[in-house]
């Protein structure tokens, strides 16, 4: 059964990818065939296979020979195995969490390079996180952890205008009220830790300086997910 878990967690990353990738090129990721980033060719089912077109192609187009890169290659890996993960730890609700781990992938990644986080990715991220609250008794706890994090962003962003996006905040209030207050804090210190060492890579390259803005969403979805896979493990 794993091998199938993990056959589809790939194809997922793959999809993920070039959702992610058409996005940026403001392209339909629905209607559209894939096709080649370097010549345009439509490429065949051959070409589309996860992890094993890419080995096959040595990491090129069949067609122009235009180089793809080994990201697309570590995505697709990424998510088999994060499939694999969830289904093995979490049967009933693993499918889920494997879900919404697509989406903060999503997040991170868009966030990265746009600098945004668009609404489009947290409406999805609310249902599926209203899927799993719906699976149990609501209570306290959940406004407790919506607001745990997400309520020091905001007031950090009263004191000090700008100093996070408004879809930090958002993705912290959804994630707290499905992580409960501990966690999600645990994940936030996660991120700023992340945040921190990253500042002082781009400060020390001198690729940025300390007035520059750098993505946050990124550090935070990876607490996020780690907490929730560490979480997965104890439960």
């Amino acid at each position: 059964m794993e091998i199938f878990v993990f056959i589809f967690g790939c194809s997922m990353g793959s999809f993920v990818r070039l959702v992610a990738d058409r996005y940026l090129r403001e392209e339909s990721w629905i209607f559209k065939r894939s096709y080649c980033f370097h010549c345009g060719m439509k490429l065949k089912w051959i070409s589309m296979i996860p992890l094993i077109s890419w080995m096959i192609q040595k990491g090129k187009c069949t067609f122009c020979h235009g180089k793809i890169p080994f990201s697309y290659f570590l995505t697709e890996l990424f998510f088999g195995l994060i499939a694999v993960f969830c289904f093995y730890f979490k049967r009933e609700t693993g499918m889920l969490d494997f879900f919404m781990i697509a989406v903060l992938f999503l997040i991170a990644y868009l966030d990265y390079k746009t600098m945004e986080i668009d609404i489009l990715w947290l409406s999805i991220l609310f249902l599926l996180i209203s899927c799993q609250l719906m699976m149990r008794k609501l209570d306290v706890s959940i406004l407790i952890g919506m607001l745990s994090v997400s309520s020091i962003l905001f007031l950090t962003n009263i004191l000090f205008p700008e100093s996070f996006g408004e879809g930090d905040i958002y993705l912290m209030a959804l994630c707290g009220s499905l992580l409960g207050a501990k966690k999600i804090f645990c994940a936030w210190v996660l991120a700023n830790m992340i945040t921190g060492f990253y500042a002082i890579y781009l400060i020390v390259s001198k690729k940025a300086d300390r007035n520059s803005h750098i993505p946050y969403a990124p550090a935070l979805c990876t607490g996020i997910v780690v907490v929730l896979l560490v979480n997965m493990i104890s439960s």
